[in-house]
């Protein structure tokens, strides 16, 4: 059985694995600078939530401490962030 202090992060693991599958289908289809685009949403899910996610799982269960979480946490949104600018600016640099 998950806990209650699990059950969240399990829930965000599965719902951004979901994400990161759908669009990484919709990105072979499209291709192009919109394609590219969508790979960086897949990266940056995948880095923001998925890992972020993960890690947080990994602390609950006692596998990474509490001082390790952070700093794995904030490089991991930093990477994710910076992935999803980068995929705003060929969006919009693909629609101008």
């Amino acid at each position: 059985m998950i806990s209650n202090t699990a059950f969240p992060n399990v829930l965000a693991m599965c719902s951004s694995l979901l994400a990161v599958i759908a669009l990484s289908v919709v990105a072979r289809k499209l291709g192009g600078e919109i394609g590219t685009m969508v790979k960086l949403l897949v990266v940056g899910v995948f880095l923001a939530v998925f890992l972020h996610a993960g890690a947080e799982l990994a602390q609950v269960a006692g596998l990474l401490g509490e001082g390790h979480l952070m700093v794995v946490m904030g490089a991991l949104l930093t990477l994710g962030s910076v992935s999803l600018c980068c995929a705003a600016w060929v969006g919009w640099r693909a629609l101008r």
